[in-house]
């Protein structure tokens, strides 16, 4: 989560600031924007992906215990399908969908604007899709984790649920906004983002 909210800053967040325009015109003359656009592509999958796979070895140390079944080989199999799962936007990135920066001014200084470069959306709709499914399958583990847990870890699970809750809703919006360009989606998108952010720390 630390990760990606970091290379979220330096992709999008910080490019908007007139100070920052030195900073963002040596990456572009070192030529590695599109590497940060990719690792932050990479780190959002690994932290959404890792979310359903700990959810489900959670269930699986449960009942491996009941049975006294050994689950590691079900650990490293969840680890290695997280990673691979996660290159989905990292490959769209580089290949389908790349981000350049264009240098602008809007009046308070000269700034610039990530812009892609889009030859094929067939990987966006792959993402989304997935995307989508990964946080209700999330909800779901976490949903059957607060019924067999005890009531010392029903807090953490219920938190759990309600932050992919919000951040299926906010995948919902994004697909709505992006799709059907209805602007009042575009709008509050950030409003479940950031409430699914918000949750787990109360």
């Amino acid at each position: 989560e630390l990760l990606s909210c970091l290379t979220h800053l330096i992709v999008y967040q910080l490019t908007s600031y007139p100070f920052m325009l030195q900073f963002y015109l040596a990456m572009i003359k070192q030529k590695i924007y599109l590497i940060q656009a990719g690792l932050y592509a990479f780190f959002v999958g690994i932290s959404r992906h890792s979310s359903l796979f700990i959810a489900l070895n959670r269930l699986k140390a449960i009942t491996s215990l009941a049975h006294k079944e050994d689950f590691k080989r079900f650990f490293f199999v969840s680890l290695i399908l997280s990673l691979i799962l996660s290159l989905t936007g990292t490959i769209n990135i580089f290949v389908f969908n790349r981000l350049h920066l264009v240098e602008m001014n809007f009046g308070f200084g000269d700034i610039v604007i990530p812009r892609t470069i889009s030859t094929g959306n067939t990987l966006s709709i792959i993402g989304n899709v997935q995307t989508a499914i990964v946080s209700s399958a999330t909800v779901l583990a976490n949903f059957i984790l607060k019924i067999v847990r005890n009531q010392v870890e029903q807090g953490l699970m219920l938190s759990s649920i309600v932050s992919y809750l919000f951040c299926t809703l906010y995948q919902i919006n994004s697909l709505l906004a992006s799709y059907l360009s209805i602007e009042f989606c575009a709008t509050a998108q950030f409003l479940f983002l950031g409430l699914a952010s918000i949750i787990p720390f109360w």
